[in-house]
């Protein structure tokens, strides 16, 4: 732990001290200096006793798209048979983006209850216009309508998705 830091330390050092223009004063007109740290990918942090191997059976509801673009869920698998609250489920389809040259693929549950749930480390991906794959974790904090929808790269509104479920955990409009 303290060699992170002091190699961290380090770095903020190089970047102060080496980031200057040419014959300024340290601290003067410093140059911007991009420092990027990859951040290793995370694991989702299930109990022990926990895996997500029930097959979770589901029904498609509402679904909007702008034209050309879709999503289309073929697989739920959770720590229980069935979405409720507090359970975790890696939901797995494909899409097609061709509105925009990149989104974020995301899984959501919309509720009216709460004040909004944590996002998991692979509740959403970065994805390209075109044809391709996705497998998203979610666990569900409050009863509500899950989704799986497309959100701009660069935050904002959603522009389209689909909502799933059993029952009356499924939103149709």
């Amino acid at each position: 732990m303290i060699r992170i830091i002091l190699f961290l330390n380090a770095l903020m050092f190089a970047a102060v001290t080496f980031g200057q223009e040419p014959g300024s004063v340290p601290g003067d007109k410093l140059v911007p200096e991009t420092i990027l740290l990859k951040e290793q990918p995370r694991s989702v942090d299930l109990p022990p006793n926990k895996k997500l191997s029930h097959s979770v059976k589901f029904e498609i509801g509402t679904a909007k798209f702008v034209q050309g673009d879709s999503i289309t869920i073929s697989s739920i698998h959770g720590t229980s048979s069935e979405i409720s609250i507090n359970e975790t489920y890696r939901i797995e389809g494909s899409y097609t983006l061709a509105s925009h040259d990149k989104a974020t693929l995301a899984s959501f549950v919309t509720t009216s209850e709460g004040g909004g749930s944590p996002t998991g480390p692979k509740q959403e991906v970065k994805i390209v216009k075109g044809n391709g794959t996705f497998s998203l974790v979610i666990t569900t904090h409050d009863k509500g309508y899950p989704h799986v929808s497309f959100y701009p790269s660069n935050g904002g509104e959603v522009f389209g998705g689909v909502y799933f479920g059993k029952g009356s955990s499924t939103l149709k409009k």
